[in-house]
């Protein structure tokens, strides 16, 4: 199960202007469930620095960065493995302009397994949703028979082995009945990485 077979749809030149001629998120939630003036600004800092030298917005969620095609179209993602698919965070848009849901049950994606904090880079690509805390609404994804599961991971922050292991037993309890799953957080990091790696094993 390797990368779509056909090539992602493009943004028109002028529509990406728009998105990227705006500083921040195109809702800004960077404030959401209370986080502190200091947190919210060290975010949007980070968030500008992974748009430096790119006319596309964030390198680490706009799934037009990624080199080569995406296991997914319209969404920054790779397969691990024939059973664990990593990507960047969907957004409600992306559910709809790239019809994500029909293509994650063409892919026997049964579960996504969603490794953010609420409101966690609020000021990145399309911004979090004041209902959910994420950058799409969960209920969409149990609407259509697609396992939910929130196992919040804040930034530079160690967990208990008990914590990931709860990640993993989840993640085997869905590869068990042959299904797959999608990890995602923010960017593609090394923690994610290690989370899915740990799965493997």
């Amino acid at each position: 199960m390797g990368a779509g077979s056909s090539a992602p749809a493009r943004e028109p030149e002028q529509q990406q202007r728009v998105r990227r001629s705006k500083s921040w998120a195109v809702e800004d939630t960077s404030k959401i469930v209370g986080r502190p003036l200091s947190s919210s600004f060290r975010l949007r800092l980070q968030c500008a620095v992974h748009e430096i030298g790119t006319q596309r917005g964030c390198r680490r969620e706009n799934y037009l960065q990624q080199r080569g095609y995406g296991a997914l179209v319209g969404l920054h993602s790779n397969w691990i493995g024939h059973f664990i698919l990593a990507s960047a965070r969907p957004s409600d848009r992306l559910l709809e302009e790239h019809h994500l849901l029909y293509q994650l049950h063409s892919q026997h994606i049964a579960a996504v397994i969603n490794l953010q904090v609420p409101g966690e880079h609020g000021s990145c690509g399309d911004g979090v949703k004041l209902e959910s805390g994420f950058s799409y609404t969960p209920q969409r994804l149990m609407e259509r028979q697609i396992f939910y599961f929130n196992f919040p991971m804040e930034d530079s922050k160690h967990f208990e082995l008990d914590y990931m292991l709860d990640i993993c037993h989840t993640v085997d309890s869905q590869i068990a009945t042959g299904e797959k799953v999608i990890y995602h957080r923010w960017p593609i990091d090394n923690k994610r990485a290690f989370e899915i790696d740990l799965s493997i094993v």
